[in-house]
Formats: structure tokens, C-alpha cells, sequence
């Protein structure tokens, strides 16, 4: 019994692990993304007004890079949500086995 305890608490924190390491690896990309809208490529030219080579603006986005951007913090979104997910499913089954032991 102890033998079985020790490798399902091994593999419990092994997904404890892997999911941690999945929401930093998302923080990570989320802040790249927002910070690549924050700052478009063409901040460097004058305020206010439109080079003729820049791309199409909406408000104060640029549109090709910024729609990748958006993608990316969907993405990260995403990763977010189903590691979250992995961090309850292992708090529940920590749980059950609690209870199974008491």
C-alpha cells in the first residue's frame, strides 16, 4: 500500500509540476503579446500622424501584428484555463485520497 501511496503522490506532483510550468510558460507569452500591441513597430515615428508605409491603423493598434498579438493572449488564455483545470483535478484527488485514508 505504501509502495502504490508513494508513486500516485510522485505523479500527482509531477502534474502539480507540469501545470505550474504551463501557466508561467502562458504568463510569459501573454506578456510578449501585450507588450509587442503596447508598442507597435512604427512607435518610433512621429505621434499622431500615419506613414504612408505604415499599416492600417484602428484607433491606435496597427492592424496585421496586432491581430497576431490578440491571437497569442487567446492562446494564452487557453493554456491558462486547462492548466487551472489540471491544478483542480489534482486538488480533488488529493482530496479523495485524504478521505480514503482517514
Amino acid at each position: 500500500m505504501i509502495f502504490g501511496f508513494s508513486r500516485f503522490a510522485a505523479r500527482l506532483i509531477d502534474a502539480l509540476t507540469t501545470a505550474r510550468n504551463g501557466m508561467l510558460s502562458a504568463s510569459a507569452k501573454l506578456g510578449a503579446a501585450a507588450q509587442a500591441i503596447a508598442t507597435p513597430e512604427d512607435a518610433a515615428g512621429a505621434q499622431g500622424t500615419q506613414s504612408s508605409t505604415s499599416a492600417p491603423r484602428i484607433g491606435y493598434l496597427p492592424l496585421p501584428g496586432d491581430i497576431e498579438g490578440m491571437t497569442s493572449m487567446m492562446e494564452a488564455e487557453m493554456a491558462f484555463k486547462a492548466n487551472a483545470a489540471v491544478l483542480k483535478t489534482a486538488a480533488d484527488m488529493i482530496t479523495a485520497l485524504y478521505k480514503a485514508i482517514d
